[in-house]
């Protein structure tokens, strides 16, 4: 029998009303050693020009132990097409306009950009660019600040189009003890921006949004085994507690993602995965 494994995950999902263009961004974090990998995905939905940067609202405090920056788009012979990355927290000025698209730092912050560098570094639309970094474990993950730019020559004088939304990242929060889940995955639209992202909210601000969102948890438990047979969810609120039967599955595919619909009650819990049916009162 081949052993199976779980994995704890948690998903975060923000339903956001259409009509706003832009990119979709899908973030995820997950423990690396001595620290925490943070990933970041966007897709260019119908942004013409491309996508031209990517930047991240961090702690000023925030190491980076390693980064990863994606490939150009494409890169003819000579054309020195590539990607940046830089740490800052001073404004960012659209070079022809003369215009700051992205204020100061707010203090104690700092900005991780990530640039694309000669026309065809940048991303057309229904293509996707990847972005990472590893921090070490002072910062905790939380939500912060990201923006994504396309570079509109066809705008001329605001060349920068800024879009914006909240995702995950390195956040300086606290998280208690076995409550950071093994993985977390987080997708949201990012919507346009002022030009100077002056009225953008930040993490411990009211409402993160403008438009009609709402916020769903999905906890759940991923089971990896064998098609056809079934294993048993037990749960307990406390690792030296008494576990209890919760559900069991019968495996569809090798890999199969059960939700946990009632543990929004409960403070944290703690799951393990069982090769048999286990007893659900």
């Amino acid at each position: 029998m081949k052993i199976q494994r779980a994995l704890l995950l948690i998903f975060l999902v923000f339903r956001v009303t259409p009509g706003f263009a832009g990119y979709t961004v899908r973030s995820t974090v997950e423990p690396a050693e001595g620290g925490y990998r943070y990933a970041w995905t966007v897709h260019n939905d119908d942004q013409e020009s491309g996508l031209d940067l990517f930047v991240v609202e961090v702690p000023i405090e925030t190491r980076v132990l390693a980064r990863t920056v994606p490939a150009p788009y494409s890169n003819p012979e000579g054309s020195g097409a590539h990607w940046i990355f830089m740490e800052t927290p001073e404004a960012q000025v659209d070079p022809h306009a003369k215009k700051a698209w992205l204020v100061t730092a707010p203090a104690g912050k700092k900005y991780l950009l990530w640039c694309g560098q000669q026309p065809p570094s940048v991303y057309p639309p229904g293509t996707s660019a990847s972005f990472s970094l590893t921090t070490d474990s002072s910062i905790k993950p939380g939500a912060v600040r990201g923006v994504a730019t396309t570079y509109t020559p066809q705008n001329n004088p605001q060349f920068y189009a800024p879009f914006h939304n909240r995702i995950v990242g390195p956040a300086a929060r606290e998280v208690e003890p076995n409550a950071l889940p093994t993985s977390i995955f987080l997708d949201v639209k990012f919507h346009p921006a002022s030009p100077d992202l002056s009225f953008a909210p930040h993490p411990d601000s009211a409402d993160p949004s403008p438009v009609n969102a709402s916020l769903d948890l999905y906890p759940g438990v991923t089971v990896e085994g064998e098609v056809g047979s079934t294993y048993g969810i037990q749960f307990s609120n406390e690792l030296d507690a008494t576990w209890r039967g919760l559900a069991n599955i019968t495996l569809s595919a090798p890999k199969q993602i059960w939700f946990d619909p009632h543990s929004a009650s409960a403070p944290r819990r703690f799951y393990r995965v069982l090769p048999r049916p286990v007893v659900v009162p």
